[in-house]
């Protein structure tokens, strides 16, 4: 079902280790929840990322770093945390089409 704050109450991490999501949205959705996140390089996930001036670590190479990453982006500051989620509230759709537009030009 859709992600809703009180689903969110406690976590600290998103992780997402799909091959196939697409957007995806509930990164955004998490990111706006001030959750770190370790993803897999899928849809416009580097994209969003850069939106927010968080580095390619977030993004896990494979099932092998994923714990690494964990304890690592947990030791992220509360203010990074503030600065990123504060950028992913100020996405709007037009910001949204450039982001999914610049990556159909690369590829």
């Amino acid at each position: 079902g859709p992600l809703d704050s009180e689903i969110l109450d406690g976590c600290n991490t998103y992780l997402m280790t799909s091959s196939l999501e697409g957007g995806p949205m509930p990164l955004i959705e998490t990111l706006a929840a001030g959750l770190y996140p370790v993803c897999t390089d899928t849809g416009f996930v580097s994209e969003v990322l850069d939106y927010v001036d968080l580095p390619k670590d977030f993004i896990t190479p494979d099932s092998f770093h994923i714990a690494k990453q964990i304890s690592e982006v947990s030791a992220i500051s509360i203010e990074k945390r503030l600065s990123f989620r504060n950028k992913i509230l100020n996405l709007n759709f037009q910001r949204l089409t450039t982001i999914i537009s610049s990556r159909l030009e690369v590829n």
